[in-house]
């Protein structure tokens, strides 16, 4: 009966541990995603504010958007994470 109750609590200890690393590797993966999404955030707002300091802006193609959002979406990170101003520390 012991024996049983200890090899029961030795699973469930590992299968709590697995789940764990679950766990981590979804939150580091949610945090990947959301600095991606704060960083496209970060871009429309500066746009925004451009579009509206001036009538025309030469520079600014929708072609040139799209590259700036996919240069985001493609960049590699070091897992440094974004604060409120899209600053990595």
């Amino acid at each position: 009966m012991a024996a049983e109750a200890s090899a029961r609590a030795a699973a469930q200890e590992e299968e709590i541990e697995q789940l764990r690393g679950t766990v981590e590797g979804l939150e580091h993966e949610r945090n990947y995603y959301f600095r991606k999404l704060r960083e496209v955030e970060i871009l429309c707002a500066s746009l925004q504010a451009r579009m509206e300091e001036t009538e025309t802006l030469p520079d600014l193609t929708h072609k040139r958007i799209v590259e700036d959002i996919q240069e985001i979406l493609y960049a590699e990170h070091d897992g440094a994470p974004i604060d409120a101003e899209g600053e990595a520390p």
